[in-house]
């Protein structure tokens, strides 16, 4: 079985960080990928 999806660059980014340490918050995640935290909330909500 094949799965795809259509992720964006940014939004893969924060798969494999996610994916890469699982339970990290979204303030640890920001510091990672360098955004504001604002914008990991944000991101990290588009997900869905």
């Amino acid at each position: 079985m094949k799965l795809e999806y259509d992720f964006t660059k940014g939004q893969y980014l924060y798969l494999v960080r996610i994916y890469g340490k699982p339970g990290i918050i979204q303030k640890q995640l920001a510091e990672m990928i360098k955004v504001e935290r604002t914008t990991a909330a944000r991101a990290t909500k588009n997900l869905k």
